[in-house]
C-alpha cells in the first residue's frame, strides 16, 4: 500500500485542532484515507492525555499517544504508560522561588494522571477551558508548600509581554531544566533534555520505524525538536516564525483550513 510505513505525527492545538478545538471532518477523513492505505497516524501535545482522550472516540487511535510536551507515552490500546519522564531535584523550590519573583503567574503541575492547579489567574481559566476535562469547572486548588506526587512539568500562564519576560529571564538562572514556550500565554519547565523530539525519539524505537519515514507537523516552538528528528519537519501556515525557519516544509494552509488534509494529499502526489 502507498503509505506503508509511514509515521504522521501532529500537534494538535493550532495544528489538528481548529480554533474552536475541533477536528474538522475534512481531516477526520484523510486521517483515515492514510490508515486504509498503509500509514499510521497519532498525535504529539502539550495537553495532558486525559484531555486527549476527549478527542478518541475522533480519532480511534491504534498506536501511542505522546503527552505532556514529551513527556509521557501511552498506549490507548492497552492503557500502558510506556514512558513518563519525571522532574527531579529542588524542582519545587525552584517553582515557589520563580512564583514569589512572578506573584502574577498562574501555575499549573502535570503528573501523568491529572493536572495539580496551584495559583490562578485568566490565563490558568482558559487553559482549564481549552482542555474540558473539569466538569463544571470543580477545581481542587493546592499549596506550592503541599506533599504531592513528582510532577512531569510545569506550566506557567500570563499576558504574552509577561512571557516574553519569562523567556528571556528564566532559562539561564536553572540549566538543570529544560524550558519552552507552548503557547503565547504559557511557559514550561520540563525534565532536562525531554520535549516532543525525545519522546517521538522513544515512539520511533517502540514502533520499529525510521526517522525517515517520519512526518511531523506542528505550529510552535514546543515543535521544533519533533520536526528535527522527523525525517520530515513540517510548519503550518501561521506557525511561529522560528519553527517555520526550522522546517523543512511551510504548508500554504493554516489549522483552520484543514492541515493533516493538505500533508496527505502531498503524501500522495509526492510532492513531499
Amino acid at each position: 500500500m502507498k503509505f506503508d510505513g509511514i509515521l504522521l505525527v501532529s500537534d494538535m492545538d493550532g495544528t489538528l485542532l481548529t480554533e474552536e478545538k475541533t477536528i474538522s471532518k475534512e481531516n477526520l477523513e484523510a486521517i483515515r484515507y492514510f490508515r486504509e492505505n498503509g500509514g499510521k497516524f497519532t498525535v504529539a501535545s502539550g495537553r495532558v492525555y486525559q484531555s486527549l482522550e476527549s478527542y478518541f472516540d475522533e480519532l480511534t487511535p491504534d498506536i501511542p499517544v505522546i503527552s505532556h510536551n514529551g513527556g509521557v507515552i501511552k498506549n490507548p490500546a492497552t492503557n500502558e504508560f510506556l514512558y513518563a519522564k519525571r522532574l527531579f531535584g529542588n524542582y519545587k523550590e525552584v517553582v515557589s522561588d520563580i512564583h514569589k519573583k512572578y506573584p502574577w503567574l498562574g501555575i499549573e503541575a502535570f503528573i501523568p494522571e491529572e493536572i495539580l492547579f496551584f495559583t490562578d489567574n485568566p490565563y490558568v481559566r482558559k487553559h482549564i477551558n481549552d482542555e474540558k476535562i473539569f466538569p463544571d469547572n470543580k477545581i481542587d486548588w493546592h499549596s506550592l508548600e503541599e506533599e504531592t506526587p513528582d510532577w512531569c512539568k510545569v506550566l506557567m500562564a500570563a499576558e504574552t509581554h509577561e512571557i516574553d519576560m519569562l523567556e528571556k529571564d528564566i532559562p539561564p538562572l536553572y540549566p538543570q531544566y529544560s524550558f519552552v514556550r507552548s503557547e503565547d500565554h504559557y511557559f514550561e519547565l520540563l525534565p532536562h533534555g525531554v520535549h516532543k523530539g525525545s519522546a517521538l525519539t522513544e515512539l520511533l524505537n517502540i514502533l520499529k520505524i525510521s526517522p525517515d519515514k517520519c512526518y511531523a507537523v506542528g505550529d510552535n516552538m514546543n515543535d521544533k525538536e519533533m520536526l528535527a528528528v522527523a525525517g520530515c519537519g513540517i510548519a503550518v501556515a501561521n506557525a511561529n516564525q522560528g519553527l517555520k525557519e526550522l522546517a523543512d516544509v511551510v504548508l500554504p494552509v493554516t489549522c483552520e483550513e484543514h492541515v493533516i488534509k493538505a500533508v496527505v494529499e502531498m503524501l500522495d502526489k509526492g510532492t513531499i
